[in-house]
């Protein structure tokens, strides 16, 4: 079973969702990314473990690779990832909770 996101209310990969996973990411090695998603994620006095992950649900669409492309006898051919990934510097930014919404535009 995926891990479940750290992302409060998010009940992504729970037992609950019945088999229906999505893709996590862990949180950035470059502290100060990691400090813009900390910033962004609304849940307060948070610090991340070694085993937290964000669901992609709170990730843009355009800031997840799901294909790769290579150039194959001149040809380019597309990939479906097994595990899709994020584009460098992408940032947490959905939260489906209105009141963590507002929170995080005035941050």
């Amino acid at each position: 079973m995926p891990d479940r996101c750290c992302v409060t209310n998010c009940k992504s990969n729970y037992k609950s969702t019945k088999g229906v996973y999505v893709s996590v990411f862990k949180f950035p090695k470059d502290e100060r990314l990691k400090s813009e998603w900390m910033r962004k994620i609304p849940r307060q006095d948070f610090e991340p473990s070694q085993r937290s992950v964000v669901c992609e649900k709170h990730f843009h669409d355009d800031c997840i690779i799901r294909y790769d492309e290579i150039l194959r006898n001149g040809e380019i051919c597309r990939f479906q990832r097994k595990n899709p990934k994020l584009k460098p510097g992408s940032i947490p930014t959905i939260f489906l909770d209105a009141h963590h919404i507002v929170r995080n535009q005035n941050q």
